[in-house]
């Protein structure tokens, strides 16, 4: 699903990317022009001061609209699958008797003995009863 997110907003990405290198190119122009050019004149450089910063918006705008909008695909494709698998864990708790279920990645944990680790067991249990999903889930 992530690789699939990715490819789809790859094009903004290296759009981005290319704006970024004419802005560094310009940088360095407007630089150059303020490191002494006897050639310019005090308005071409700030023209060309002025045309950086306008690009510059542009592409921070275009920067936060591409984050937004990846925010929220990545929503769209994912919450599905994370409400899925909320269920199977409330489902798979209440079948073994299980009375808490921490999510190690969002809680720092000190210490779990490993009898209390219910990681394996769910996502065997999961695999087995969403065999199309067996791919796609990370192995521990």
């Amino acid at each position: 699903m992530i690789n699939k997110l990715d490819a789809e907003f790859k094009p903004v990405q290296d759009e981005l990317g290319q704006t970024a290198a004419r802005l560094r190119t310009m940088q360095d122009e407007i630089n150059k022009l303020q490191q002494g050019n006897p050639a310019a004149t005090p308005q071409q450089i700030q023209a060309k001061i002025d045309q950086f910063d306008e690009q510059k918006k542009a592409y921070n705008r275009k920067g936060e609209d591409a984050k937004a909008a990846y925010a929220k695909r990545r929503a769209e494709l994912l919450n599905p699958l994370q409400e899925d698998i909320g269920k199977a864990l409330n489902a798979f708790g209440k079948a073994h008797g299980v009375m808490m279920i921490l999510d190690g990645s969002q809680l720092p944990l000190i210490y779990a003995a490993d009898g209390v680790d219910v990681t394996k067991a769910f996502i065997a249990e999961y695999n087995a009863r969403n065999p199309a999903t067996t791919a796609a889930t990370p192995r521990p």
